[in-house]
């Protein structure tokens, strides 16, 4: 019976997953409706990018959304500037010295770090931002009605 109750949530699983990535191209198609309007080189291939995203990479709607702290935006603009991103953050010592601690800006494990050449990366980063503007939108649309101004 366990065995059975595992598969059939697996089955379920996949099949939201599906729906879940079935609205998500639907929603990419329309964007790419309006940003082909440009009719540019560049705009089919950020639309090309972000569908590899979901298709090839399987980045749902549901995987974006779990990116709420800005590692979207971050990633794109790593892949935006030409060298590695580091950030400086001053701290203060023990006495009245200070130090520069610098990080990674890479909001994720160096294992997704693939830059691939210039252009590429560019687009990368603009499909990137799509993703984080289709996340904010969806929250926006979810999000309680702002509570009405008192007079």
């Amino acid at each position: 019976m366990t065995d059975r109750l595992t598969e059939i949530s697996r089955i379920l699983e996949r099949q939201q997953v599906a729906m879940d990535r079935q609205t998500h191209l639907a929603a990419i198609e329309a964007t790419a409706r309006a940003i082909m309007a440009l009719d540019g080189a560049a705009a089919r291939d950020v639309i090309a990018e972000r569908r590899r995203q979901i298709e090839a990479e399987g980045w749902t709607s549901w995987h974006d959304d779990q990116h709420h702290r800005g590692e979207m935006a971050m990633a794109a603009a790593c892949y935006a500037h030409p060298e590695r991103v580091f950030i400086a953050r001053q701290l203060a010592g023990r006495g009245y010295e200070t130090y520069t601690s610098y990080r990674d800006a890479w909001p994720w494990a160096d294992e997704w770090w693939k830059p691939r050449g210039r252009r590429r990366d560019l687009v990368r980063a603009a499909a990137l931002i799509l993703a984080e503007i289709e996340r904010l939108d969806r929250a926006a649309q979810s999000a309680p009605p702002a509570p009405e101004p008192q007079p």
